[in-house]
């Protein structure tokens, strides 16, 4: 049953006011990370990677890119080639 595997996991989700959330926990099970995404108004939500290197969590607005988290790899494998996944989420 993977419902209760403890790992590395990332989500993001959308709250009911158009709002994005984003949260990344160490040690968590899907469960755990769901209720995370809840807490903070998340009312539909995914689950992306469960390894850190992966998922990036970056905002563009008013013409500047921000990625809260820096160390997890450079804006620019956005637009080089990449086996990966690619989702974007977009904000109303």
């Amino acid at each position: 049953d993977s419902s209760n595997v403890h790992g590395n996991r990332s989500g993001v989700g959308v709250r009911a006011d158009g709002k994005i959330v984003y949260a990344a926990v160490r040690g968590a099970s899907p469960l755990q990370l769901a209720k995370y995404l809840q807490k903070a108004g998340a009312v539909r939500a995914m689950a992306l990677d469960i390894n850190f290197s992966r998922p990036i969590f970056g905002t563009y607005a008013d013409g500047r890119w921000s990625q809260p988290a820096p160390w997890l790899g450079p804006a620019v494998r956005f637009t080089s080639g990449n086996e990966r996944d690619f989702v974007v989420v977009y904000e109303r």
